[in-house]
């Protein structure tokens, strides 16, 4: 049987090499879209235009990536 933090046991493998394993490379991924929506937020900041709403997807979509893998690791335990 794996162990529970194995990348087997969870279906997710980390990359080659990333420190932490696969929970914290879904935290740097999560973070990382966060941020990418973040600086779009900031440079096309006009209330209400379509770049401020793609620049908030993509903030929504990261803290939702958190969201999932912190749940998922939480179920986990």
């Amino acid at each position: 049987m794996d162990a529970p933090d194995s990348p087997r046991s969870s279906g997710r493998v980390p990359l080659p090499g990333f420190p932490g394993g696969a929970r914290a490379q879904w935290a740097v991924l999560s973070a990382l879209v966060c941020l990418v929506g973040w600086d779009a937020f900031a440079r096309h900041g006009a209330w209400f235009s379509g770049r401020t709403w793609h620049a908030l997807l993509w903030i929504v979509a990261g803290a939702g990536f958190l969201c999932a893998a912190f749940a998922a690791w939480k179920a986990r335990r």
